[in-house]
């Protein structure tokens, strides 16, 4: 990992990654955009179906699951936008709710074909969902994102939402394939919190909106993340985690020095407080991005936020990267109900963005 304050700074050559528009580039019009995002909503997945990679003018079909369970876990749905395109067609795919067909990830992958992807977002126990994940797949590139908001501070759920949309909105302008992915990260992080913070202005500094975020950029075989906060970022493979975030936080701080071991991070009484976060004081926070990361076929990278980490152990997230017969979407949801019940009755909101490569 590398401190976002020490990579060289370039600001012109930034701000034409985001001014720039996508003309010019064919490899824009050959993969429609595709958003998942997961918020009030208590269980929000999107798979899009395999299409063999290079195939022009096939279709791309999406299949979208919502679910609304009456009891502890039911919440309002807000909204769930997706988007597809068929290339070289121009007619809408189609879509429906089933999730009967059980794709198996790991013999597609092998055969060269797109990604699987997952998203979901539980509300716990709490009232309100503040949590937003998000999917999005343009010119070749995929952006996953999961951002917590703030319990405690006002308009946490705006404050995600805000980093949501500044990102989405800076991805789907910047040429792809992205010619520079940490600085795109470093910059469309503190884009984010320069706009959270002004959601705050008026406010007393102990109540401004806040954040944390995880997010990951998969292209040409290989991926950067990045995260503020408690917010994780995983790649996992065959079972194993090959590579995790290290929060900022005490806990995690304590955790390096070898001062507490792993099992006593989901218990410690300081485990919910962060060092560092989008929003509150103007000064841009400390960010973690990493460098290029090798993908292999078959590699889970899964962005999350903290409450659906910590209800989890380290063996229990590994298994998401376990090549088996249920789909990503399933051992997805399976491992947030299992995080949300770990944790009853005082579960937190509890998301994911998964992307099998």
């Amino acid at each position: 990992m590398v401190d976002a304050a020490r990579l060289p700074r370039q600001e012109f050559a930034c701000e034409r990654l985001f001014v720039a528009g996508i003309a010019g580039h064919a490899a824009n019009h050959v993969l429609g955009p595709l958003v998942c995002v997961g918020g009030p909503a208590e269980s929000i997945r999107l798979h899009r179906k395999r299409v063999p990679r290079g195939a022009v003018g096939g279709q791309i079909a999406v299949v979208i699951t919502v679910h609304l369970q009456i009891g502890r876990y039911s919440a309002d749905l807000a909204q769930a936008d997706a988007l597809a395109h068929t290339t070289g067609t121009g007619n809408r795919t189609g879509m429906h709710t089933s999730m009967e067909e059980a794709p198996v990830e790991q013999q597609n992958a092998a055969q060269g074909e797109e990604p699987v992807t997952a998203c979901l977002s539980l509300i716990g126990d709490r009232e309100e969902n503040q949590d937003r994940v998000l999917v999005w797949a343009h010119g070749g590139a995929w952006l996953l994102m999961a951002v917590d908001g703030m319990g405690g501070h006002s308009d946490g759920a705006r404050a995600a939402e805000t980093a949501i949309a500044v990102v989405k909105r800076a991805f789907r302008a910047a040429p792809k394939p992205l010619l520079d992915p940490q600085g795109f990260l470093h910059l469309a992080l503190g884009r984010a919190h320069a706009e959270i913070v002004a959601l705050g202005q008026g406010l007393a500094l102990d109540v401004r909106p806040r954040a944390t975020c995880a997010m990951a950029i998969a292209q040409d075989d290989g991926a950067w993340w990045a995260h503020v906060g408690d917010s994780r970022v995983y790649q996992l493979r065959s079972g194993r985690i090959v590579e995790r975030t290290r929060d900022h936080s005490h806990v995690e701080l304590l955790l390096q020095q070898g001062l507490i071991g792993e099992s006593e991070v989901h218990r410690h009484p300081l485990r919910n407080y962060v060092e560092s976060c989008l929003g509150g004081d103007a000064a841009v926070p400390d960010m973690t991005i990493s460098r290029f990361r090798r993908l292999r076929r078959g590699d889970v990278l899964l962005a999350c936020s903290d409450g659906f980490w910590s209800g989890l152990t380290d063996g229990q997230v590994a298994e998401l990267g376990q090549p088996v017969e249920a789909t990503l979407a399933a051992r997805l949801e399976r491992l947030g109900r299992q995080a949300v019940q770990a944790q009853a009755p005082y579960a937190d909101n509890t998301s994911a963005v998964a992307l099998c490569w």
